[in-house]
């Protein structure tokens, strides 16, 4: 699934849909804020591998950044471990909080 951004006009009109991300945890809750100067989107990323990071993009001069990780949580899930992060803002001011734990594999002994 990808992140995607667009905009509504006061009388409803849609802007055009641009993408943040081509690549991102479905079912992991994007958060976003308000800065001075623009927009802040964090999210849990996915890689082709499925491992499942946070990542942060920013929103300013009328164009998003390229992703950037945020946090190395290294989930490497074949599934949707539904925790998002969270973000606010005050003035240039801006936290991001989210659950993570440390992935370990168990082997079962017998």
């Amino acid at each position: 699934m990808a992140l995607m951004y667009t905009t509504i006009a006061a009388n409803g009109t849609l802007g055009p849909e641009l993408q943040i991300d081509n690549r991102t945890c479905e079912c992991c809750k994007t958060a976003m804020t308000a800065i001075p100067d623009g927009l802040i989107a964090v999210y849990r990323d996915r890689s082709d591998k499925e491992i499942r990071d946070i990542a942060i993009s920013r929103f300013a001069a009328g164009k998003w950044s390229a992703p950037e990780t945020l946090s190395k949580d290294g989930w490497e899930i074949d599934g949707c471990p539904i925790n998002g992060p969270a973000v606010s803002s005050d003035g240039k001011n801006v936290a991001a909080a989210w659950f993570t734990a440390q992935m370990t594999s168990l082997k079962l002994m017998s």
